[in-house]
């Protein structure tokens, strides 16, 4: 297996994974810390994060880049650092929302739970679902 490496990520690899992304949106997400880039070589896997609104909770977000379905470590890669980041952060509570089944299938993987429903909610009127973090203890 490929190993998947970790760094800081800069608004290039924002844009290699969601080029339609607006400025404002993306300088928004590369604020988050922890935040990170996965990558092998020069192929953007992932860039990630969580936002912190106040102490204590998160907004987890994940995009994934176009070489994420080539690399089986990936999904494994970002649970492990979600998972050390709620640990190293003592978050108490995070949180996501999706917009499609795809994310909320992939979400469900990384250990979130649907939590409530928000109707209208995404960019062209589809329902949104707010998917809570389960406990790792």
């Amino acid at each position: 297996m490929t190993p998947i490496e970790v760094r800081t990520p800069t608004l290039e690899d924002l844009r290699a994974c969601a080029p339609d992304i607006l400025t404002g949106r993306a300088l928004l997400l590369l604020s988050s810390a922890p935040a990170w880039t996965g990558f092998v070589g020069d192929r953007i896997v992932f860039v990630a994060g969580i936002i912190s609104p106040w102490p204590g909770v998160g907004e987890a977000w994940n995009i994934p880049g176009p070489y994420f379905r080539d690399y089986l470590e990936a999904p494994r890669t970002l649970r492990r650092l979600l998972r050390e980041a709620v640990i190293d952060c003592g978050y108490r509570r995070v949180q996501t929302t999706v917009t499609n089944e795809t994310s909320r299938r992939f979400d469900a993987w990384l250990g979130f739970e649907e939590e409530s429903r928000l109707p209208e909610y995404g960019p062209e009127g589809q329902d949104g679902i707010i998917m809570r973090l389960k406990s790792w203890e």
